[in-house]
C-alpha cells in the first residue's frame, strides 16, 4: 500500500490492484453507535 496525498494505491507484487481517493469529510471507521434509525411497523395486507 502506497498514499500519497489522499491517494491510496494498492499493490500486489509491483501490480497495481486498486486506487482510491480518500474523502476527508467522511468518516471511515465505526462510532460504536448502531446503524439506521428506529424499526418501522409491519404492516399486514388486508387480502390475505
Amino acid at each position: 500500500m502506497i498514499t500519497q496525498d489522499l491517494l491510496v494505491g494498492i499493490f500486489h507484487g509491483n501490480i497495481l490492484i486498486r486506487e482510491l481517493t480518500i474523502d476527508p469529510t467522511r468518516r471511515y471507521q465505526p462510532s460504536g453507535q448502531p446503524r439506521g434509525g428506529r424499526r418501522q411497523r409491519r404492516v399486514l395486507s388486508a387480502g390475505q
